[in-house]
């Protein structure tokens, strides 16, 4: 076989490029996790993939009477998807979050709340004072007693990747790679 040396060059040229895409990984790592970071705000705004159980009625009387509803599951204020972010490595993608909430909501699980007594005091500083048993500007608190109660919280998977982002990622591998 005869080859032509800007051939040999060409070819040696791409192998080198190839084999430094490689072994620099970092610029991939970070499209990567941003496509798994899409990946989860997507879940977020659709409220699950597939569709999370929806909340209890309780819990919308609740958010109702504080402001929150109609809201989304999961982002009453937001906290949790804003501390949702991604990182990157030379050999890891990530997208984690801090907090300490964060698990409970994604597996699910029970949260058993023991008695408890505490005291209440009125704020007299409040412009409009709720009913109560209390006079105005009373320093004396009341004491309520809690009976015991489990709060079960179904899990609502937020950090998976899906179909559609690994076919990005095998994609973005692809380019990386190859152009």
């Amino acid at each position: 076989m005869d080859h032509n040396s800007s051939e040999i060059r060409k070819l040696q040229h791409y192998l080198n490029n190839l084999a430094k895409r490689i072994t620099n990984k970092k610029p991939l790592m970070v499209k990567i996790a941003g496509i798994m970071h899409t990946g989860v705000e997507k879940t977020f705004e659709e409220e699950g993939r597939p569709k999370w159980k929806q909340l209890a009625k309780s819990t919308i009387r609740d958010r109702t009477r504080k402001g929150y509803w109609p809201g989304k599951i999961l982002q009453r204020e937001g906290m949790l998807i804003r501390s949702i972010i991604p990182r990157a490595t030379e050999d890891q993608s990530i997208v984690a979050t801090n907090e300490p909430y964060a698990a409970i909501l994604h597996f699910g699980g029970v949260i058993n709340m023991a008695a408890r007594s505490e005291t209440f005091v009125r704020n007299r500083y409040k412009r409009k004072p709720k009913k109560g048993k209390f006079k105005k500007g009373s320093k004396r608190g009341r004491g309520f007693s809690f009976k015991a109660y489990r709060i079960v919280i179904p899990p609502r998977p937020y950090m998976l990747i899906r179909e559609p982002e690994v076919d990005e990622i095998i994609e973005a591998i692809e380019n990386h790679i190859l152009d």
